[in-house]
């Protein structure tokens, strides 16, 4: 979204480079937090990131997209919640809020829900058994699965009948 003179506030299309941009950093920063948050997490902890899991397989099986974005973004904040980075903890709830309507798009697809759901429970799992290696690993590779879905979708909008490449190919 970006402010304009006399019209507020206008919702920006989607770019690869803003995408990219955006998901290096998630990459680099989140792992940090999960690092340094995995073995602090507490039977508590796993209670509330359990529920936040349920209730997001919930709003994945009910088709409430408006709630998927909120739902994720909780669910990684929580896998984080004992880490020791308060200034990366800042920069990455910045990211997750801006990344909230990226994640409703590529939720969008049977295939990405389904794979949502598997990633999520395996991260759970991996941070439960304290394998902080593997599970940072599985985080990075969870984060790039969603820029690749984006980045397809995006690529297929200007590949479409009505996207930027053919709208120049016909001139």
């Amino acid at each position: 979204m970006r402010m304009v003179p006399h019209k507020g506030a206008v919702v920006t299309e989607l770019s690869s480079d803003e995408v990219n941009d955006v998901f290096d950093l998630r990459v680099l920063l989140e792992t940090r937090l999960f690092r340094d948050s995995i073995r602090r997490l507490d039977a508590a902890d796993f209670e509330a990131i359990d529920a936040n899991q349920a209730n997001f397989e919930t709003a994945i099986r009910e088709r409430d997209p408006a709630r998927w974005g909120v739902l994720n973004q909780q669910l990684h904040a929580a896998l984080y919640a004992r880490a020791a980075l308060p200034q990366t903890s800042a920069v990455v709830a910045s990211l997750l809020q801006k990344t909230d309507r990226y994640t409703r798009v590529q939720l969008s697809s049977d295939t990405a829900r389904r794979r949502a759901r598997r990633e999520h429970g395996r991260l759970i799992a991996l941070a439960r058994e304290g394998a902080v290696d593997e599970a940072c690993e599985c985080l990075r590779e969870h984060i790039e699965s969603v820029r690749n879905d984006l980045l397809r979708m995006l690529d297929s909008r200007t590949r479409g009948p009505f996207g930027a490449k053919a709208r120049a190919a016909r001139r």
